[in-house]
C-alpha cells in the first residue's frame, strides 16, 4: 500500500550532517528526533543564507524543510518546496523529491501532484531508488499525460502499473475510460473487468462505467446487472440507480422507467433526477403519444426549469465578481447555511458544487483553510519565527488564489447549467390543454 511506501520514505536514512554548518547539522538532527518545529527554525536560517552554508547545504535544507512541513501537517506548503526542488536542474535531492511527491498525493490528491512526474525524463524515472514507488509513478505520469491530451502515452504508462500495486485498480479504471473515448469498448470493458474490490471506489467506478457502456449498446439486462454491482454504501449508488432506471425506461417505456425511478428504493436519485428527468423524458417521447400522467410530470418540470434558468441568471448578475461569488454563494451553499433564493435553487447549486471538477478545487481550498487554521493554533512562540511568518504569507496568498479559482469554476458551472436549460427548452415541449382535459406533449 502507498501508506507503507510513505512510512518507508519517512524512515529513510539521513545524510551525515558533519559536512555542513552547525546550524544545518542541528536542524537535521532535530528532524531525526522528530522535533519538527524546532528543526524548521534552524532550516529556515540556512534557507535565508544566515548559516554560511554553500549551495549544496541550502538544497539539503530545502529538502528537509519540505519533509518537516509534511510531518507537521502542512502538505500544501510542503508541495511548494517539492515543486521548487523538482524544477531546479541539478538539484541534489531532485530524485528524492519525486518520492515525496508520491507521498503528498496521498494527502492532497493525485491530480494535484501528477504534473511533478512530467518534469522528469525516462532516465530519471529509471533510478533504482524509485523502485518502491514505480507503479505510482506510472499512474501519475499516465493521468498527467491524459490531462494534456496525450492519450497514447497515457495508455502506455497506465498499462505499466503492475498487478498488486496500490494504484493498479485506479489505473485500470482510467485506462478503461481512455479506451472508451478512443472507440474501443471491448478493451474498455476488459480493463474494468480487471478491477478488484478494495477500500476505495475503483470497483464502483468500474461497475458504473461498464453499465453505461452496455447502456449505449442497448444491452439493457447487462447494463442493469453492471449497475447492480455498485455497492449500496458507495457515493455512486444514487447515480447507478438512476442509470438502471433509465435502462428500464429505454427498454420498457416511460411509465415503467418513472415507476422504477421514483420507487422508495431509489429515493437517493432525487437530486440528479430533478435535474435530468424532464429533458430525458422529453427527448424520448417527443413526437409520440403520451399519457396525461407523463405530460403532468413534464409540465411540472418544465415550469420548474424555466424558473431555475431565470434564478441562475439572476445569481450570476448579482455576483459578477468571482471572489464575491465564492464568499456569498459557494461557501454558504457548501456549509448548508445559505438563505438566498429557494430551497430548490440551493439544492440545485449543491449538486453543481459537488461534482468534478469542483470537488477537486474545493478539496484544495479546504486543505489551505485547514493549514491556515492549524498555523493559527500553533505554539505562540513558534508563530513569531521567520519560518512561521513566511508560511503564513505563502498559505494566505495560495488561499486567495484558490478562492478565486473556485469562484471562477463555480461561475462557469452555473453559466453552463443556465445555458444548458435554455438550449433544452428550445427542443422541449409545449403543453397545451388536451381535448380530454389533460395535457398532450408536442414538439416545438
Amino acid at each position: 500500500m502507498r501508506a507503507a511506501v510513505v512510512a518507508m520514505i519517512l524512515l529513510a536514512s539521513l545524510p551525515a550532517a558533519a559536512d555542513y554548518s552547525p546550524t544545518l547539522g542541528r536542524g537535521v538532527k532535530l528532524y531525526d528526533r522528530k522535533d519538527f518545529y524546532n528543526a524548521t527554525i534552524d532550516l529556515e536560517k540556512v534557507l535565508q543564507h544566515d548559516s554560511g552554508d554553500d549551495a549544496a547545504g541550502v538544497q539539503m535544507a530545502e529538502y528537509f524543510m519540505a519533509k518537516a512541513l509534511y510531518q507537521m501537517g502542512y502538505s500544501a506548503a510542503s508541495l511548494a518546496l517539492v515543486d521548487k526542488i523538482v524544477h531546479t536542474d541539478g538539484h541534489k535531492y531532485r530524485i528524492n523529491a519525486l518520492k515525496w511527491g508520491v507521498a503528498l498525493g496521498q494527502s492532497l490528491g493525485d491530480d494535484r501532484v501528477a504534473y511533478l512526474v512530467g518534469a522528469y525524463n525516462a532516465h530519471d524515472l529509471d533510478d533504482p531508488s524509485l523502485s518502491p514507488v514505480r507503479g505510482s509513478l506510472h499512474y501519475l505520469l499516465g493521468i498527467g499525460l491524459l490531462a494534456h491530451g496525450e492519450a497514447a502515452g497515457a495508455v502506455a504508462e497506465l498499462s505499466l502499473v503492475p498487478p498488486g500495486d496500490f494504484d493498479r485498480d485506479r489505473a485500470l479504471v482510467v485506462l478503461g475510460f481512455v479506451h472508451a473515448q478512443r472507440g474501443a469498448p471491448d478493451q474498455a470493458a476488459a480493463a474494468w473487468a480487471g478491477v478488484q474490490a478494495g477500500p476505495g471506489d475503483a470497483v464502483d467506478l468500474a461497475a458504473l462505467a461498464t453499465g453505461e457502456l452496455h447502456l449505449r449498446a442497448g444491452a439493457w439486462d447487462d447494463a442493469r446487472a453492471a449497475f447492480a454491482g455498485v455497492r449500496a454504501t458507495s457515493g455512486l449508488a444514487a447515480r447507478a440507480a438512476w442509470e438502471a432506471s433509465w435502462a428500464t425506461l429505454r427498454e420498457h417505456g416511460v411509465a415503467a422507467g418513472l415507476d422504477e425511478l421514483f420507487a422508495p428504493t431509489t429515493t437517493g436519485v432525487s437530486g440528479r433526477a430533478a435535474m435530468d428527468v424532464p429533458w430525458l423524458l422529453t427527448l424520448e417521447v417527443c413526437g409520440a403519444a403520451s399519457s396525461s400522467a407523463t405530460a403532468d410530470v413534464l409540465a411540472a418540470f418544465h415550469d420548474d426549469h424555466v424558473a431555475m434558468q431565470r434564478a441562475l441568471g439572476e445569481l450570476l448578475d448579482r455576483h459578477p465578481d468571482r471572489d464575491e461569488l465564492f464568499e456569498r454563494v459557494v461557501v454558504p451553499v457548501r456549509a448548508r447555511t445559505a438563505t438566498f433564493g429557494t430551497r430548490r435553487l440551493r439544492d440545485y447549486l449543491t449538486v453543481l458544487f459537488t461534482a468534478p471538477p469542483m470537488t477537486a478545487a474545493m478539496a484544495w481550498d479546504d486543505e489551505l483553510a485547514h493549514e491556515l487554521a492549524q498555523l493559527g493554533a500553533a505554539d505562540k512562540a513558534w508563530q513569531t519565527t521567520a519560518v512561521a511568518s513566511e508560511l503564513l504569507q505563502m498559505l494566505t496568498v495560495a488561499k486567495s488564489v484558490a478562492d478565486g479559482e473556485a469562484g471562477k469554476l463555480a461561475r462557469e458551472r452555473i453559466a453552463h447549467a443556465r445555458d444548458s436549460i435554455a438550449a433544452l427548452l428550445q427542443v422541449s415541449v409545449k403543453l397545451p390543454a388536451g381535448r380530454d382535459g389533460g395535457l398532450a406533449v408536442t414538439c416545438r
